[in-house]
């Protein structure tokens, strides 16, 4: 039982936030879906380095997702500790999440500009061949 600011008592729920019903076939499809993309990650022609943290990213996820999908539809805030535990490992699981892709972000960045300078490297190849090509003739 709470005791609130105003006097009265309340007590905590012994449902779950949401029903499983509803709460256990989103989660499964969310499942699917981040599954098939850590799959179908190895078949893209990305950097060996965005590979390696979006797929480690994807296999984060697939362990959020149950956590999230208990913290939703199985774990009543009557029970306080595991309802507790469960919504601060879901917190702290989806901080790694967004950490992970704040490191793809940066990686991607950094590919770029190393790409970029590659490019302008072979640009001014190509311009002196071109030059070198015109006071031949």
């Amino acid at each position: 039982m709470i005791q609130l600011a105003s006097g009265t008592a309340r007590t905590l729920s012994h449902d779950a936030l949401a029903p499983y019903w509803v709460v256990v076939p989103v989660a499964v499809l969310a499942m699917l879906v981040v599954g098939g993309h850590v799959l179908l990650i190895d078949r893209s022609d990305q950097p060996a380095a965005r590979k390696r943290i979006r797929t480690v990213n994807g296999l984060l996820m697939m362990f959020t997702v149950p956590v999230i999908a208990a913290g939703f539809g199985f774990v009543p805030p009557a029970e306080a500790r595991l309802f507790l535990m469960t919504w601060m490992l879901g917190v702290c699981l989806i901080l790694l999440v967004l950490v992970l892709a704040l490191m793809d972000i940066a990686a991607s960045m950094l590919i770029h500009r190393r790409e970029r300078v590659e490019l302008q490297r072979q640009i001014a190849e190509a311009r002196a061949l071109a030059a070198a090509a015109k006071q031949a003739r």
